[in-house]
Order: structure tokens, then sequence, then C-alpha cells
């Protein structure tokens, strides 16, 4: 429920800083790559064109890489 999340962690961004909401995701799957538990940072509505994927999913990989508009993720 967003009405209930709390809005306290600053974070900075290209258009200036906001503050997002931390939460702990249950169930993240990208591909074939399934995590639970990940923290993570709900941003405020429009504060962001994209949603983002963050370190905290990144760093539970054995590698990531990122060649042009690409990315190729390594469990």
């Amino acid at each position: 429920d967003i009405a209930k999340l709390a809005f306290t962690v600053p974070i900075r961004t290209a258009n200036g800083l906001i503050r997002a909401a931390p939460v702990t995701i249950d169930r993240l799957v990208v591909g074939t790559i399934e995590r639970t538990r990940i923290r993570g940072l709900v941003a405020p509505a429009d504060s962001l064109t994209e949603s983002l994927l963050g370190m905290t999913f990144l760093e539970t990989l054995t590698s990531y890489a990122i060649s042009g508009d690409r990315m190729v993720l390594d469990d």
C-alpha cells in the first residue's frame, strides 16, 4: 500500500534530491534469475521516468556487464 510508505531515504538523482521509501521485495525475478527478500526503494510517483535495477540485486550475481544498451546478468 503506497499510502502507508514512509519516504524517508534521501536519494540524489540527475534532477536533484528526492526521498524514497525503503521496502523489502518478497520475490524479484529477472529472466531466469530469482531472488527473495531483496531490499529496495520506492520513489515517489512521477519522480523517475524509468524503474531502476539496484546494486542490492546486482551484488547477488556472479557477474554482470554493460555494453552499450545491453546488460548481461550471470547468476
